[in-house]
């Protein structure tokens, strides 16, 4: 293949025509010749060439902790999904954040994110209490058996853990890496 031939083949893939229609025009019995000069003027790329070179992805993924919380239930309704358990979101003045039956009625869960690291940066922390603001002061306050069966704990980094509130003792703040490392779902 002739340089000159580089300059029609740039001019007519630019106007639109495929390999065959180049080739066809240049009176070439093999289009491949076409694709292959095509490749080297780097006018088109091989296949699954994207494949092979990951550096070119634009997108830069980085984990956001102001949407944690969203995540955390979206990560139990998933879970629900795979295991074949039902749910129900019950409205935003609820105490709890989803109803569920695991097979035995159903079952207040509250969920809760971490991405604070525990002092001895053996896990996350999580705080399991209801905060409410409103313009003069914040109250925290501890959550009641008749308002909750079921902690559901999502750290940052993806762990999750189902703890019965009977367990818990009336705490503020949890561990479960440490303390509860049984209640972790491994899905």
């Amino acid at each position: 293949m002739k340089m000159k031939d580089d300059e029609k083949i740039t001019r007519l893939f630019k106007q639109g025509l495929g390999a065959r229609k180049i080739a066809k025009k240049l009176g070439y019995a093999n289009y491949a010749t076409i694709t292959k000069r095509l490749k080297k003027l780097g006018l088109i790329r091989a296949r699954n060439s994207h494949l092979l070179n990951k550096d070119k992805l634009k997108i830069k993924f980085k984990k956001n902790k102001k949407n944690l919380g969203r995540s955390a239930e979206f990560e139990l309704i998933r879970i629900c999904n795979l295991c074949g358990f039902e749910y129900a979101i019950p409205s935003n003045y609820a105490p709890y954040d989803l109803l569920i039956n695991f097979g035995d009625g159903l079952k207040k869960v509250q969920v809760k994110s971490s991405y604070h690291e525990s002092e001895s940066k053996t896990g996350y922390t999580f705080r399991l209490k209801r905060t409410r603001n409103n313009a003069t002061r914040t109250v925290q306050n501890k959550y009641t058996k008749d308002e909750v069966d079921y902690f559901f704990l999502h750290d940052i980094e993806g762990n999750n853990w189902l703890i019965p509130f009977d367990i818990l003792n009336n705490q503020g703040t949890i561990t479960p890496a440490l303390r509860f490392p049984g209640f972790k779902i491994d899905i």
